[in-house]
């Protein structure tokens, strides 16, 4: 249980991490 909830975590890092890739490569 406890590895489902940190991998839906891991899963939102990511999205937002790939939201920043993308305004940073909108603004380059």
């Amino acid at each position: 249980m406890e590895f489902k909830c940190s991998f839906g975590n891991l899963r939102k890092l990511q999205t937002i991490f790939n939201i920043f890739l993308f305004v940073l490569l909108s603004f380059l």
